[in-house]
């Protein structure tokens, strides 16, 4: 009896077929972002984004070259084979052109696969690793060859205002500087002299600006 209730709660789950993969280049007047589209038979379809800076156009080309040689007719469900098969069968291997290309398609299918199984994505990739109060937060982290360290913070504002100037906090040796801007908060700290880190603030700013 186990094996039959197995059976039958495998035939009604959805296989998500790719049936095609349109490509789109948009305008974000200081670069073009490329995105991938990618539709299943299932009518579930995922997005992702695969933008490499001044050739767009070869990006899209590699994307529905991909989509004809491996993806179309296979299981969105299958991310690890289609990502292996695209890589590897590829003459220009390891390119920034083909890495984006692939990058689109992986992010699209791992979006459709989280819609098949009603779950966030980051779910099926262990959690999310910084949760917030108020919804999803993000931290980007750098370093330098020395191995100094930079991280910038980034989470919708608990405070209700929607724009502050900088404002500077030191905690030991690590200085931070952070600011609210269109009610997102925005933390930058490393452990470099104030003027430095205000520096690398001010670049951070005027390029969301942006």
């Amino acid at each position: 009896m186990a094996k039959v209730r197995k059976v039958a709660a495998s035939a009604g789950r959805k296989d998500c077929r790719v049936e095609r993969i349109d490509t789109y280049i948009v305008d974000a007047k200081w670069r073009n972002f490329v995105f991938a589209h990618v539709h299943t038979d299932d009518g579930i379809s995922g997005i992702g984004e695969g933008s490499c800076e001044w050739q767009p156009t070869m990006v899209a080309a590699g994307i529905e070259t991909l989509a004809k040689r491996v993806v179309v007719g296979q299981s969105a469900f299958q991310i690890e084979k289609l990502w292996q098969e695209m890589f590897r069968n590829e003459f220009a291997r390891g390119s920034p052109l083909l890495n984006s290309a692939i990058g689109a398609i992986e992010q699209a299918l791992w979006d459709i696969v989280g819609k098949a199984l009603d779950r966030p994505v980051y779910d099926l990739l262990g959690g999310r690793l910084l949760p917030g109060e108020r919804g999803p937060v993000a931290q980007f982290m750098y370093a330098d060859r020395s191995g100094k360290r930079l991280t910038l913070y980034v989470a919708r504002s608990e405070s209700g205002e929607t724009g502050t100037a900088f404002r500077f906090s030191q905690e030991g040796a690590v200085g931070v500087f952070y600011w609210v801007d269109r009610s997102m908060g925005y933390a930058l700290s490393a452990e470099l002299p104030r003027d430095e880190l205000l520096r690398v603030a001010d670049a951070v700013y005027a390029q969301i600006e942006k």
